[in-house]
């Protein structure tokens, strides 16, 4: 009886540790903060703030462009991030959605893959 207690407590606690919603604010192109906690969006790799890049021949600000298309997407809007792993920058890493929208994929399947 006692193991089952226990086996319960700890799979309502990571349960509860799994997830976090709320307004979300963009940190970078794949990186956002929900409740002042940090959340890298899996499965993507934007480039970084200050990053560059060539597009079209043309040099181009990719980190400002990045994190831009993920403002325009979420800034101030209610996010749910399920909780997948932990980054070796020990940010949490999860896959996060608007509704039913995975965040994600949308940006890779949008203008900002390239």
């Amino acid at each position: 009886m006692l193991v089952l207690f226990a086996a319960l407590v700890i799979v309502h606690g990571s349960a509860e540790a799994a997830d976090y919603s709320g307004r979300a604010r963009v940190i970078d192109g794949d990186t956002i903060s929900i409740r002042n906690q940090r959340i890298r969006i899996a499965a993507i790799d934007a480039c970084e703030r200050d990053q560059t890049g060539l597009k079209n021949g043309k040099l181009w600000r990719c980190g400002v462009a990045a994190r831009s298309y993920l403002g325009t997407m979420i800034d101030g809007q209610h996010v749910r991030c399920d909780i997948i792993d932990q980054d070796q920058y020990r940010r949490l890493v999860g896959q996060c959605f608007i509704g039913d929208v995975d965040i994600g994929l949308a940006m890779v399947s949008g203008e900002m893959r390239n």
